[in-house]
Parts: C-alpha cells; structure tokens; sequence
C-alpha cells in the first residue's frame, strides 16, 4: 500500500530530492527488515534522497504502550540513536544547502 502511495504522488514525484528516512515496524521477530529494503528501493527510485541506515522495531505489539510511549529499553536509545546521527546532521545540511549557506568560507583578514 505505500509502494502505490508513493509511486502515484505524480511525476516527477514530489519527494524527488528530497530526504526521506525509513523508519518501520512490525509485530514478526525480524521486525520490517524486508519491507525497508523494499521501501529504500521504491525511494531510490523516484529520486528521494534516502537516508542511510534506518530503524526496524520488531514485535511493536511489546514495545510501546496504550499511550504511543515505548516501554523497552532496548528501543528507545536505538530510536534516538538514528534520529540524532543519521535526521538531524543531514536536516541541518540540506537547509544550509538549500539557503546557499557556506559555513566553511573564511574571511581572510
């Protein structure tokens, strides 16, 4: 159903150059490991730029409560792991690239 989602947002696709991160779970022991390969794939070709690495949460029926909150100890740290190596370095450099922001240029004096 996400494949179809994403393969009909138009050509060209709105998320063609964009970043996109993979982020999947299910209630398998394997977690989505398979479906974010997929998933990766499907992205890659419409020209969104992928994210390297992403997150596969298995057994999601144990993870997180009523709530949304997650209850193992496991997870979260690896949750947040990806967010802060992988979703905030390259947010932070496609807006500099996007703005035409050149931080490594000195002034000579």
């Amino acid at each position: 159903m996400t494949k179809l989602l994403i393969e009909n947002l138009g050509f060209p696709s709105v998320l063609a150059g964009k970043p996109v991160a993979l982020v999947g779970v299910a209630a398998g022991r394997i977690g989505a490991i398979k479906s974010l390969e997929h998933l990766k794939s499907v992205c890659a070709h419409i020209g969104a730029i992928v994210v390297p690495g992403s997150v596969s949460v298995a057994g999601v029926q144990k993870v997180f409560d009523d709530q949304g909150r997650c209850t193992d100890a496991d997870v979260a740290p690896a949750m947040l792991t990806f967010l802060k190596d992988y979703i905030c370095p390259k947010h932070i450099l496609e807006e500099m690239v996007r703005n035409d922001a050149q931080p490594w240029a000195t002034t000579m004096s």
